[in-house]
């Protein structure tokens, strides 16, 4: 399979234009003999035939995420090139790094390894290359799945090649997990992805790919942190809490602190607990679930959370990428509220000392919560946990203000108005101004 964006053996869905480029990529190097072009594109740098360049190519070198270790390297070249078409990319690539990954956009996986090692050998430093057809994925990265090969592999110059990972940028906790699918519990599945792992029931069939595609296209992976993505959206059964404790059971403890749980579909949690509470009570430990679901941003290099619509559309982005959750006493005492995690500041206020807490007036506090911000005073509100406690619409976020003084409760609304025109466009545009007592509560449509 190619690699990359193979024309001479292209998917059925693609036309004849993509096998139109491949012969014109074969014409330009005989008409010019093996001079080639390397230009800088985004985080790569593109090998193309003088005089031509594939604007796919172009546009998929564009999307990649950076390589902090290696230089990137995006190959359009016809899929089994002349030899010394070989020796001009050696030449081209001599002084551009010091080790490279290669992403070639044609060949089968014996052109590939034959081309890695001969480089490797040629100019005497490591290179990277993927055995099997790459699946791009959200935020530039690129995943070999292990039905589709061995993965990258890191050719060393006369040295039998080697196993590096099966995702680019390759993340901390790769070998901290299976590469291929495995059962948990007693009808779970623990499916690998390039943005972390997804947890689902052995008995979905239905919507399984569907489910499993929008996960490849939205999640971005963190180097640092694991997204574990818990359900399949439209699943008629829950998935039961047991199948997570199982799953927890076989990560490294090393590699437990790392976990980002994602709320992808139905989990069956007991008296309607918040999912964050269920798995702290279940796993007895803290936990941090995201506020939604980690995806690409605006810049190359940029990642934010996202609230999943039930569509599968991305909705609004919370002011707090995770939320942290604390297991219940011993003795069945109530739970702290959810702690907002990485919270950025709203427009106009500064930090306090309590995390997702900000002065916005002398008297007025702006805190972040699950559904949206909360405009209050500076003293305790009774119901304070409940309204931290309240679950996100996901397709509107709440400008709450707090009505249980009387006294202050025109003020603090006003406050609230006056503070919605400064948030950011992604909130502000679908926000509703809501008393905290309808925090989490279902409205009717068109209530502002």
């Amino acid at each position: 399979m190619a690699p990359a964006f193979d024309e001479e053996n292209p998917p059925p869905r693609r036309d004849h234009r993509h096998r139109i480029s491949a012969r014109l990529a074969k014409a330009a190097l005989r008409a010019v003999g093996p001079t080639l072009e390397a230009r800088n594109i985004g985080n790569a740098l593109l090998v193309h035939p003088r005089g031509f360049v594939d604007n796919r190519a172009l546009a998929f070198s564009e999307r990649l995420a950076a390589d902090p270790q290696h230089t990137l390297v995006v190959l359009d070249l016809p899929a089994r090139p002349e030899d010394d078409v070989w020796e001009t990319v050696a030449r081209a690539l001599d002084r551009k790094g010091h080790s490279f990954r290669l992403v070639p956009g044609r060949g089968t996986r014996e052109d590939v390894q034959r081309a890695a090692q001969w480089l490797a050998n040629r100019l005497d430093r490591v290179i990277l290359a993927p055995d099997g057809a790459l699946v791009p994925a959200a935020g530039g990265a690129l995943f070999v799945p292990a039905h589709h090969g061995l993965g990258w592999l890191r050719y060393r110059p006369n040295k039998t090649f080697a196993p590096d990972s099966r995702r680019f940028p390759k993340p901390q906790w790769e070998y901290s997990v299976p590469d291929q699918p495995w059962h948990i519990g007693t009808g779970g599945t623990a499916e690998p992805l390039p943005g972390g792992v997804w947890i689902r029931g052995s008995w979905e069939d239905a919507g399984t790919e569907e489910n499993r595609r929008r996960l490849v296209d939205l999640l971005a992976g963190d180097p640092d942190l694991l997204g574990v993505a818990l359900g399949s959206p439209g699943a008629l059964d829950a998935l039961p809490l047991e199948e997570v404790a199982a799953f927890w059971e076989t990560l490294p403890s090393s590699a437990r602190h790392l976990v980002r749980f994602v709320a992808y579909g139905p989990v069956a949690v007991p008296d309607g607990a918040p999912l964050g509470q269920a798995l702290a009570d279940l796993l007895g430990q803290r936990v941090a679930v995201y506020a939604g679901l980690p995806s690409a941003g605006a810049g190359s290099e940029a990642r934010e959370v996202r609230t999943l619509q039930a569509d599968g559309t991305l909705g609004w982005r919370p002011y707090a990428e995770e939320f942290g959750y604390t297991p219940r006493g011993p003795n069945g005492e109530p739970a702290p509220p959810p702690v907002p995690l990485n919270a950025r500041v709203p427009a106009g206020a500064t930090a306090t000392s309590v995390p997702g807490v900000y002065q916005h007036t002398s008297d007025v506090l702006v805190e972040v919560v699950q559904s949206g911000l909360w405009v209050r005073s500076r003293n305790e509100p009774h119901d304070g946990d409940t309204v931290r406690s309240a679950p996100a619409d996901p397709s509107h976020p709440a400008l709450l203000y707090d009505q249980t003084d009387p006294l202050l409760a025109d003020h603090l609304r006003s406050v609230a108005y006056e503070l919605l025109p400064a948030l950011e466009p992604g909130f502000r545009d679908t926000t509703r101004v809501l008393p905290a007592s309808e925090a989490g509560k279902a409205l009717p449509a068109g209530y502002r």
